[in-house]
């Protein structure tokens, strides 16, 4: 790359020079304006400064000889690469019943008692709060009410509200606020 200043009286006059010594592939690179001296320091006079550049090609020797052929690696055997492919799906395969595992910790309780954990859980309550409370109505009731929806959900319905600690009315001179944030928001 060929990079010259050029000095000019206007713009117009330094593209001129710019485009006769470097060719029309020349570019611009920058421009600003001047003031050169005149008499004693006094009465100067404006001009333009313009870098440009051309990019000129590199020269490249002869070559006396052919080059040499690039070697190629040689490709792994077929079997090394489905090796690494039967690896990496046995480790997808790991993850996927590691999940799968932690998502089905729902112990097996009788189908009454399942359908209560299910649609409590679909409430948003924790799925610890949920298994202690189902551990305790497979203590307290016994098989035959266990069959029985609307025991259980009577009796879930006692145990949970049991759990529950009543809200305590505070008397004191500054107001307190109160959010409840639930599923929905």
């Amino acid at each position: 790359m060929k990079i010259k200043r050029f000095v000019a009286a206007s713009l117009q006059d330094a593209k001129e020079q710019i485009v006769r010594e470097l060719g029309e592939d020349a570019i611009v690179l920058s421009s600003r304006q001047v003031k050169r001296p005149g008499l004693w320091g006094w009465l100067g006079f404006s001009q333009v400064e313009v870098t440009a550049a051309v990019d000129t090609p590199l020269s490249t020797p002869e070559a006396k000889e052919e080059p040499q052929p690039l070697a190629y690696p040689t490709a792994s055997p077929p079997w090394e690469s489905l090796q690494q492919d039967l690896l990496e799906t046995k480790r997808m395969l790991k993850i996927m019943a590691k999940r799968l595992q932690s998502s089905q910790s729902q112990p097996a309780y009788p189908d009454a008692l399942a359908t209560f954990y299910e649609r409590l859980r679909t409430t948003g309550l924790a799925d610890d709060l949920l298994a202690g409370l189902c551990d305790d109505l497979l203590v307290h009731l016994t098989p035959e009410e266990l069959r029985q929806e609307a025991i259980v959900e009577q009796w879930g319905s006692k145990l949970l509200a049991s759990r529950l600690v009543p809200y305590a009315e505070r008397t004191a001179s500054k107001p307190h606020i109160v959010c409840l944030v639930g599923p929905t928001g």
